[in-house]
């Protein structure tokens, strides 16, 4: 064999021809050798949540004000003392409690059941609690946000 063949791999072959290797490829998630078709469906599903997502730091108010008032009206719907579901997940979870602790658990009961049944609605509640204090910090921090991308904007021109 020429010895420019056995050397063809190594020595002759510019990095930019190079494959990709396995870890370049898993540092991107594996998009580096999937199909095109692939690359394109994400970055339409891209596309349409950063869409919702401008959508949605476009509704919410631009000045502290209205952030204020957003704010207690998320905090207080209807005039209510709580945020919407709070209430009721305190009540459930004092509840569950006293099934728990009164429940035979290692035998399916009907207290068994409740407790699962109150259980659920408890992490129901509260994952919309935690959903609506997301919303209300994006809500108190959005002018501060606006007046940011202003000044960097001002700062382009």
């Amino acid at each position: 064999m020429p010895k420019e063949r056995v050397c063809a791999n190594s020595e002759t072959v510019p990095a930019d021809i190079q494959p990709v290797s396995e870890h370049e490829n898993r540092s991107v998630n594996g998009k580096a050798l999937c199909r095109e078709s692939v690359i394109i469906q994400e970055q339409e599903k891209i596309t349409v949540l950063r869409d919702r997502q401008k959508r949605y730091l476009a509704s919410l108010p631009e000045d502290a004000e209205g952030a204020i008032d957003a704010s207690f009206q998320i905090l207080h719907p209807e005039l209510g003392n709580y945020i919407e579901g709070f209430e009721e997940a305190l009540h459930l979870s004092q509840a569950l409690a006293v099934l728990i602790e009164k429940g035979d658990m290692e035998h399916v009961t009907r207290e068994q059941e409740a407790a699962v049944f109150v259980s659920q609605k408890i992490a129901r509640y509260l994952g919309q609690t935690q959903n609506q204090l997301d919303h209300l910090d994006h809500v108190l921090s959005n002018p501060r946000r606006v007046e940011h991308e202003g000044r960097r904007d001002r700062q382009l021109i």
